[in-house]
């Protein structure tokens, strides 16, 4: 496989997974949280078993189960409920900013805890992803702050204000 078509499957998935938050902000309008994360589970887990059995690929060795059930429950239930329960409180799109650093804190662990090998630029560049995010933590946290009407202005920070911020 060449670099380039992982690339473009990176791209795929990073824009499919892009609509999960929007799309979980529209069933929290019908649904329940516990339930917009079991019905993810159960289409993701008979999508997941439907390609095993297809593609007859072989089961997980004993010793690896431990390790799978606890990256399932990660994947299947940490992730989708909190991120449920987030978007009760805020917009998707400010949600997307906090979870911008997924991948990044993914590749980090890939590293860390696999050995795997990357080049100083790596590491560069994920310090100064963290440094973005860490600098655009306040607005953010600020704008997620529940917005309080007095005299019909907002308790807010003004365009004016974010404008500014993003523009240092």
């Amino acid at each position: 496989a060449s670099y380039r078509s992982g690339y473009l499957f990176a791209f795929l998935g990073t824009l499919t997974f892009s609509f999960t938050l929007p799309m979980v902000k529209i069933a929290l309008v019908s649904f329940d949280p516990w339930a917009i994360t079991f019905t993810r589970t159960t289409v993701a887990g008979a999508t997941a078993l439907a390609v095993v059995l297809v593609r007859r690929t072989p089961w997980p060795a004993r010793d690896q189960w431990r390790t799978i059930a606890l990256t399932g429950l990660g994947i299947s239930l940490g992730f989708p409920i909190f991120s449920t329960l987030a978007l009760q409180r805020t917009t998707s799109a400010h949600g997307a900013v906090l979870i911008a650093s997924l991948p990044l804190v993914t590749a980090v662990l890939g590293v860390l805890g696999h050995g795997e090998r990357v080049s100083r630029v790596f590491w560069v560049g994920a310090m100064e992803q963290i440094r973005a995010q860490l600098s655009a933590l306040p607005v953010t946290l600020a704008w997620m702050r529940p917005r309080q009407h007095h005299g019909g202005a907002a308790d807010h920070p003004s365009d004016q204000q974010h404008r500014a911020y993003w523009t240092m």
